[in-house]
Parts: structure tokens; sequence; C-alpha cells
């Protein structure tokens, strides 16, 4: 099994910045990539390149991914919002079913590990939809995980980055 984990976000535009984690998005995924690698035989790990666009950075990332033969392709995230809003999801291209069926057992894998509230796998089906360039420009089954919302006190259950590792290495053990 080939992966392509790819960290979201840049080293100079890192995402959201959790007040309860004290990191953004790309540091904190950074630390998390690194572990599953370890754990799990068959991990690449790819950063996005700042290029000051997201269909750049995307575009330029795609190219790089789709010249090895993935299984998977999938990103990390975390979420962020002003309304207080938490759980999981995780997104897809809406012709996927094998995208499909990854995000939803994701969705469950944290759900279960987490209590987590789920709110679902998420199918992306235009450009103006956050995430959609990641998911339709690769050539493997493509998902953007979205465990928790950094904004919110459940990032706490995150501190331990070795639990979250754990959790994405026994998803990907029982899914693929």
């Amino acid at each position: 099994m080939k992966i392509a984990l790819c960290i979201g976000h840049n080293s100079i535009a890192q995402g959201a910045k959790s007040p309860f984690l004290g990191t953004t998005e790309y540091l904190f995924n950074n630390r998390v990539a690194i572990l599953v690698q370890q754990k799990l035989e068959g991990v690449e790990i790819f950063t996005r390149k700042w290029q000051n666009s997201y269909v750049k950075e995307i575009t330029e990332l795609s190219n790089r991914v789709n010249q090895k033969s993935f299984d998977l392709a999938f990103e990390l995230h975390f979420n962020s919002s002003m309304t207080g809003a938490n759980g999981v999801e995780a997104l897809y291209f809406h012709k996927s079913t094998k995208g499909k069926s990854l995000a939803e057992s994701f969705c469950e894998t944290i759900e279960m590990e987490y209590s987590s509230k789920n709110r679902g796998a998420k199918p992306l089906s235009g450009t103006n939809q956050n995430g959609f360039g990641f998911v339709q420009k690769m050539k493997a089954p493509a998902i953007i995980l979205e465990p928790f919302f950094g904004s919110h006190k459940e990032a706490l259950d995150y501190i331990n980055v070795e639990r979250y590792a754990n959790a994405i290495v026994k998803w990907l053990q029982c899914s693929i």
C-alpha cells in the first residue's frame, strides 16, 4: 500500500491556529505526519510550496504526487469556526466512491476514538469549495481529514499527537 500523506497549508501560510493547542494546522500536522510515517510502511510525506495562490500550490503538489502511483492521497488539516462548531468531518471528490468510503470510515474511527460528533463525509463538487482542488486533481482517491475544530475545547483531546497518529494508522489498516 502506497500512501501520499500531504500536510495542509505551508510554512508561510500555516492555516488556522488553535488557542487550545498553541499551534497552527501546519505545525501540528507536520508532527502527526512524521509519526504516521514511522508507524506505517509505504507512507510518503508531501508538503505544499508557498506560491501565494491555492490553485498554484495544489497544481504543483498534485503534479509531484501524481508522478508516482499511490493507492491513496490524503491531506491533514483541522477546522476552525467562530460559531463554536465541533466534531470530525472528511472531504472527498463527489464522483469518488472509494473517497466517500474512506472519508466515512475516517469519521467513524475518530468518532469512536474521541467520542466526537460525527459531522460526516462531505462531497466536494465545485471550485468554489475549500479543498476541491486537492481532491479533484489527485489520480489516487483523495480525501481531506478534518478531525476536530482547533477553535473548540475539543482540540485539547489532540494534545497527545501520538494518540491521533495511532488513530490514523488504525483507520488506514482497517480501511485499505
